[in-house]
């Protein structure tokens, strides 16, 4: 089998690994005697490619490469220092003999110290994402810089280890079909019609004493416990192979009017299918303005073909080595001024404790049109639907925060999406960060810069 598939892919060399080595060997086989306990064969000369336990592309030509695959079970049956010992006295002996060859060591690592392995045969290990939940059991070891990233995929087969990919050029596609659990707010006529008759009874008590966070913090957990009363968090599976308009809300709404429609309710099914239309459609025509066209048809085709197939896999590619803590501790170090000092309130400024009304703040609430939702979990709809009994807390808190100088902690966060600034991406720089804040921070942001900023912008003193 192992000569079939050999042939048929132009691969030199197959290793399977488990407590000892198999290898299939094209007939120019270098062969020296190594302790066959651990298994460190070398391979044979050079070929177009080659596979060991974890998939490798051969860069380079014209010289001899190594690679052994090892698995190294929990409960043993030997030393570790003894599997060190062999590793190091092989890598030695490879490296006397054949000074420029390529050696990759490959596997199942389990319990065993990396950087003492490291130390020891003077490899560099390459795999720095987790292989199985949070723990980097799998690696890959290798004498020279052969490869260009290295990849932790979802295998086909159904396991807790993930498999990994070491690549030069092109990113390997994610083939792949993945399933994630979303959680999302059904929201129905009938629950808003609760909530409306429920909102003369809530009240909001702003203290005048406490300081703005306190006060928000009050806000926000009445906020928080209204939307868990009549919006329940419910929770759909979603996969990779969904169009971008199939929502979460909208898979929901997909299977009920399944459900109804085997259970002969057709009426109630239609009506769910001209929600589900009209979900559809307005998440278009969101998405598609701006697109013209007669000028570039080729850039309209290609957001059609993403609205109707999903996103491209290779625009969703993950970076090696760029996770998402090392970008958070970089846009956290770039927007962070450690020099900051507190502005003082000039003592000529007439006192002022009105600088927002409760009407501008019910206009702005009323107004508030569908969008991101921030990381205090208030969506724009709620806060719109609430306007009559949010308006007159919120009017007071934000003259509270302009009084003050301050901000409450839950504005400080968001939740950013890096976009890369360059095909091929290598380090949190090259990212440009799109931030969602909370949606009352926009809101107070844009009355901030409409009606103050601007005018003093246009009315400037004349010199």
């Amino acid at each position: 089998m192992l000569t079939t598939i050999s042939a048929s892919k132009n691969i030199c060399c197959f290793a399977v690994i488990d407590t000892g080595v198999v290898a299939a060997v094209s007939p120019s086989t270098l062969v020296i005697d190594y302790p066959q306990t651990y298994g460190l064969i070398p391979v044979t000369q050079h070929s177009s490619n080659f596979c060991g336990y974890e998939y490798c592309h051969t860069p380079t030509h014209g010289c001899y490469i190594f690679v052994d695959g090892i698995y190294h079970p929990p409960k043993l049956m030997y030393q570790t220092f003894s599997l060190l010992d062999c590793i190091e006295a092989s890598v030695n002996i490879i490296t006397v003999e054949y000074p420029n060859a390529i050696v990759i060591l490959a596997g199942d690592f389990n319990s065993l110290d990396h950087a003492e392995l490291s130390s020891r045969s003077m490899l560099t290990a390459i795999v720095n994402q987790s292989t199985q939940g949070t723990n980097i059991l799998h690696q890959i070891f290798v004498n020279y810089t052969i490869y260009d990233a290295v990849k932790v995929v979802t295998p086909t087969v159904r396991s807790d280890h993930r498999a990994v990919i070491a690549y030069t050029g092109t990113p390997p596609s994610q083939l792949n079909k993945t399933r994630e659990r979303r959680i999302f707010r059904r929201c129905s006529p009938t629950q808003h019609a609760l909530f409306l008759e429920y909102a003369p009874a809530v009240i909001l008590d702003i203290r005048d004493g406490a300081s703005v966070q306190s006060n928000f913090d009050v806000v926000y957990t009445i906020m928080r416990e209204l939307l868990d009363r009549f919006y329940p968090e419910r929770q759909v599976t979603v996969t990779a192979a969904d169009p971008r308009f199939i929502t979460p809300t909208v898979k929901a709404m997909l299977r009920r009017k399944n459900r109804l429609m085997h259970a002969g309710r057709m009426e109630e099914s239609d009506a769910m299918a001209l929600r589900v239309r009209k979900a559809i459609t307005r998440h278009g025509t969101k998405w598609l303005p701006g697109v013209d066209a007669k000028k570039n048809s080729q850039d309209a085709w290609a957001k059609i073909r993403e609205i109707t197939h999903g996103i491209s896999r290779e625009n969703s590619q993950s970076v090696s080595g760029i996770t998402a803590q090392i970008l958070n501790d970089h846009y956290a170090a770039i927007s962070t001024d450690s020099n900051y000092q507190p502005t003082q309130t000039m003592l000529t400024v007439a006192p002022c404790d009105s600088f927002i009304s409760e009407v501008s703040v019910y206009r702005l609430l009323d107004t508030l049109k569908s969008t991101a939702t921030g990381l205090d979990e208030i969506p724009a709809w709620f806060l719109r639907l609430g306007t009559p009994i949010f308006a007159a807390p919120l009017a007071q808190l934000f003259n509270q925060m302009i009084i003050e100088g301050t901000v409450p902690q839950q504005w400080k966060t968001a939740c950013i999406t890096p976009i890369p600034k360059v095909p091929h991406p290598t380090k949190p720089s090259e990212f440009r960060p799109i931030s969602v804040t909370p949606v009352l921070s926009r809101s107070f942001e844009k009355y901030v810069v409409r009606y103050y900023i601007y005018p003093a912008l246009l009315d400037l003193p004349r010199s």
